[in-house]
């Protein structure tokens, strides 16, 4: 207790100390308890602040490394920030020239987007996934289905990773990915058509698992298989 009167093991020695501090005679083999914890704890943070302020200066930023988790290997994380901060205002200024109607400048913006996402971040990131769904939409538009198919893989990829294999948005994302590929069954070889039958089943099971199979968007996969069915045919 503060000012408690203490005796140490020297003659005629009578020292009156705080509970906080901390005193040892020479001769002394007993150390006086006292509260040190404060101060030590002070020390750690200062010892963890100079480690990071020594980390930073011997190590800047740009060369600070980071592990990928698509591809697992270690990539420079400043060099990552900042594609994927100049991404962000491409985006933006792409998503604002498909609302004004200039679909070639958004189709300049949201290609470089694209481009800076698919080496910043992770491959079923959502916002690859969405800024490939606008590119996609503005491909569909100028009748560029072959990008467009590019750009719905990947934003599949991205849905699937988000709300999983089997979930009502992965069958829209299908929906619409067949109907681009509708588009391209008939100069595509025979892969292609086996991919797009496979697709539309799958949508078409996760359409019956959710809605039935009277719902309104099974019916139009059915009838899209039947025309591929016919289109094969020929």
């Amino acid at each position: 207790m503060a000012g408690e009167t203490l005796f140490v093991e020297q003659p005629n020695a009578l020292v009156v100390l705080p509970d906080f501090q901390t005193t040892r005679y020479h001769h002394c083999t007993r150390e006086l308890p006292l509260k040190r914890y404060p101060y030590l704890l002070l020390m750690l943070l200062s010892l963890a602040l100079l480690f990071i302020l020594w980390q930073n200066l011997v190590f800047p930023a740009q060369f600070q490394m980071t592990l990928c988790r698509s591809c697992k290997t270690q990539q420079s994380y400043f060099t990552q920030l900042k594609a994927d901060l100049e991404a962000v205002s491409l985006d933006a200024r792409g998503t604002e020239a498909m609302d004004q109607g200039d679909i070639m400048e958004a189709i300049k913006l949201l290609t470089k987007c694209v481009q800076l996402r698919k080496r910043a971040l992770f491959k079923g990131h959502p916002d690859l996934g969405k800024s490939a769904d606008k590119l996609a939409q503005c491909c569909a538009f100028i009748g560029n289905y072959e990008e467009c198919e590019k750009m719905l893989r990947i934003s599949l990829i991205a849905v699937e990773e988000r709300y999983g294999r089997y979930s009502i948005e992965m069958a829209n994302e299908l929906q619409k990915f067949t109907d681009v590929l509708m588009e391209l069954a008939s100069s595509r070889n025979q892969d292609l058509r086996d991919e797009l039958v496979r697709h539309l089943e799958e949508a078409m099971f996760i359409y019956r698992i959710h809605y039935g199979a009277w719902s309104h968007s099974y019916k139009e996969l059915q009838r899209k298989k039947i025309h591929l069915t016919t289109l094969l045919m020929k």
